[in-house]
């Protein structure tokens, strides 16, 4: 008998490197920020990405809204924080961004974001991070502005709850606890897109 072949060793590659094992049950050789993905069935991918929605009526209810009722921090910002098609635009940015950030952290819809096997374009760890700062940079500057035009008071009482559940699913996420994470991140989603909807146009809808 001969001796037993050895198996060939693997070439590392720079995506390779950016790889990191998961040891709770996910996928070796999944990226950590990809978790959600590897962690989730097909189904609550689906349903998790969907409450991305509520951020595109939100965006629709705004810029249908006959009247703003602002409580700008400087009288300068008065023309700008009574436009429902400037609060419109804000919340439409958004949602894009959250949208596409959450269908890349699914991997959903592989064709969209350009990934086969090793060969990564957009999905790559590298460029998931940068996607993720996008939607964190997206929502500071939606806070920013709620609180420039209507004010602390009436942005905190509306917003508390929603960042409540933020905070949540991230201490979730960390603990690498996925489906915990898509329940929670999935309520902050409809949560703070009912919020605004509250903050621009109090009384309006609901």
């Amino acid at each position: 008998m001969g001796m037993p072949q050895e198996m060939p060793l693997l070439q590392e590659t720079s995506f390779d490197k950016e790889r990191l094992i998961i040891s709770t049950g996910l996928q070796v050789g999944v990226p950590a920020i990809l978790g959600v993905s590897a962690a989730l069935t097909n189904r609550q991918k689906w349903l998790f990405f969907s409450t991305n929605a509520c951020y595109w009526l939100s965006a629709a209810l705004i810029f249908l809204s006959p009247r703003v009722v602002p409580s700008p921090v400087a009288p300068c910002l008065l023309p700008l924080c009574s436009s429902s098609q400037f609060h419109g635009s804000i919340i439409t940015a958004l949602a894009a961004v959250s949208t596409y950030w959450h269908g890349a952290q699914c991997q959903i819809l592989e064709w969209l974001y350009c990934r086969w096997h090793d060969t990564a374009l957009l999905h790559s760890p590298r460029w998931l991070r940068r996607l993720v700062w996008c939607d964190i940079l997206c929502s500071s500057l939606t806070v920013a502005i709620g609180i420039s035009c209507f004010g602390v008071w009436r942005a905190f009482v509306w917003l508390s709850p929603a960042c409540v559940l933020f905070m949540l699913s991230r201490q979730a996420k960390r603990r690498r606890e996925y489906c915990r994470y898509a329940i929670l991140h999935g309520a902050w989603h409809i949560l703070s897109a009912f919020s605004i909807v509250q903050i621009v146009t109090p009384s309006l809808y609901w």
